[in-house]
């Protein structure tokens, strides 16, 4: 019964307006169709290079990448029981899934930790050349100098 009165009490006008006024707050019109046209706080730009965000999407990655699939406790008595067979009858498919899902994940953790140090050792090579075109244009304007 009190679930229907909890129903009876949800104003979907009132819900669907406060979402009309943040979609215009926000300037979003008929024309942007696509998610990547809206752009979120936090989220990375696919067109702009941030070390900053390549190196807190790398730690995420590795701390996330291993799934476990656990016998947890769940609930008491005979929901217990009837989740707990559920769970023993349905592991043989649920098991080699999350088998699988570890593998990839480990696959494109290591290749985001590749990618990670690859752009880190081009940063201090490209440190490295500037600096080398700097004396190289200093020598360069002292020659000047004296020819």
């Amino acid at each position: 019964m009190e679930n229907t009165e909890m129903i009876e009490k949800i104003d979907v006008e009132a819900i669907m307006e406060e979402i009309r006024g943040k979609i215009k707050e926000r300037g979003y019109t008929d024309e942007m169709l696509h998610f990547q046209d809206i752009t979120v706080e936090g989220e990375a730009s696919m067109d702009v290079f941030k070390p900053k965000v390549l190196k807190k999407v790398v730690e995420q990655a590795n701390a996330r990448a291993h799934i476990e699939y656990l016998e947890l406790p769940l609930g008491g008595g005979v929901k217990k029981f009837v989740k707990k067979c559920v769970r023993k009858m349905i592991s043989f498919l649920l098991v080699p899934m999350v088998e699988e899902i570890n593998q990839y994940n480990s696959t494109v953790t290591q290749s985001l930790n590749q990618l990670y140090a690859f752009t880190n050792k081009c940063e201090e090579e490209l440190k490295e050349r500037d600096q080398q075109i700097a004396e190289l244009k200093k020598r360069i304007e002292e020659l000047e100098k004296r020819g």
